[in-house]
């Protein structure tokens, strides 16, 4: 990645609207208090991965979300729409897919599609684009009692997506597939939100592919979300240039052409554009050096982060 479009990835993204906001949301059963203060944001579209262990209350925030259960305290917005006072303008703009499945078994997958689709006036050619997605063919035509739990999950998927949702809620939603399946989904997820803006929170226990399909990840303990930041506090980057430094003062060496330097706290942009200035050079790539989700994780199971 050159530093022209790093910085136009920049600009993008503080120019990306918020679809879903969630503030300080309260939701209690019976004496128990699951959520005691939730508050968190999605933008048009990026991929956030929301993880946290069983019972911590992930299935229950979605189902505030799209308006399944009822908080007793904080505001839920989608696309500035309020899901009380807003409730039908709100839900045009949201779909989500939690737990299992909700289709019919008796029916087949193409009636399923074209059922959900009368429910939300779809047009006839994005139920055809749809039956396209599930990625079903011939298996359309058969009842959904037949199906595995992966062509279920597929099917789902589509019919989540039939009404073009700004914000798309996905719980475990890679259960059932083998690997090919996950590597497709992830690709098929990532275009989504980048051709069509959609705002999409996934949550799942399959760290590695939270990791590898997420552009940041938020983790729910004890009630309330965190920031889990992969890049840390000390924000590393290793950057290629089109030749090798001479004297890479302030850069770690690690072959020829490319470097690591930790930015502190900087403006990573006026870093970048110092670099190339100070040693003539372009800087022609640049990643950060990540931490390994899984030891986030850990960490923050055991102690928590601040927001």
């Amino acid at each position: 990645m050159c530093l022209s479009m790093f910085r136009h990835i920049l600009s993008s993204r503080k120019r990306m609207k918020t679809v879903l906001k969630v503030s300080h949301l309260r939701k209690a059963f019976k004496h128990r208090e699951i959520l005691s203060d939730v508050s968190f944001s999605l933008k048009e579209g990026e991929i956030v991965g929301f993880v946290g262990r069983n019972g911590a209350g992930k299935s229950t925030t979605m189902k505030c979300v799209v308006g399944l259960l009822q908080p007793q305290g904080g505001t839920i917005e989608v696309d500035v729409k309020n899901i009380v006072t807003q409730r039908e303008a709100a839900l045009r703009r949201i779909a989500a897919q939690i737990e299992d499945p909700a289709l019919f078994e008796t029916m087949s997958g193409r009636d399923n599609l074209r059922l959900f689709a009368a429910l939300n006036h779809v047009e006839k050619s994005r139920i055809a684009n749809m039956e396209a997605f599930s990625g079903l063919q011939g298996a359309l035509k058969c009842r959904v009692e037949t199906y595995s739990m992966g062509m279920k999950q597929r099917l789902a998927l589509a019919i989540a997506l039939l009404k073009k949702p700004r914000v798309l809620l996905l719980d475990e939603p890679m259960n059932g597939l083998d690997a090919q399946g996950v590597q497709a989904l992830r690709a098929e997820l990532k275009a989504l939100a980048r051709k069509e803006k959609m705002a999409i929170l996934v949550s799942s226990h399959q760290l590695a592919e939270i990791e590898k399909m997420c552009d940041r990840i938020v983790g729910l303990k004890e009630g309330r979300i965190y920031d889990l930041p992969l890049e840390g506090k000390t924000t590393s980057y290793v950057i290629r240039t089109n030749r090798p430094i001479a004297n890479p003062e302030g850069l770690t060496t690690l072959e020829s052409g490319t470097y690591r330097f930790d930015l502190d706290g900087g403006n990573l942009t006026d870093r970048l554009a110092a670099i190339e200035r100070t040693h003539r050079v372009r800087v022609v790539g640049i990643e950060p050096s990540r931490h390994d989700l899984e030891a986030v994780y850990n960490e923050f199971q055991e102690a928590g982060y601040d927001v």
